[in-house]
């Protein structure tokens, strides 16, 4: 089951970061992104969502989640 999810977050965190300029041209922006990481925060935002679930994925897989 832990590469299971290895593989689910890994997927989601490298598509947060590659096409984050697509959700966001899709999405709407995120007004406290914005604020806290300047004008091009909700991009940064997206990029620092996908990094923490490639790590969540890894903690997945060596560790019970």
């Amino acid at each position: 089951m832990n590469w299971q999810n290895f593989f689910l977050y890994e997927a989601i965190g490298f598509v947060l970061i590659i096409y984050n300029k697509w959700i966001v041209d899709h999405t709407e922006r995120f007004d406290f992104a914005e604020r806290w990481f300047g004008p091009t925060g909700t991009y940064t935002f997206y990029k620092l969502v996908g990094t923490f679930l490639i790590f969540l994925g890894f903690y997945a897989l060596y560790n019970n989640i």
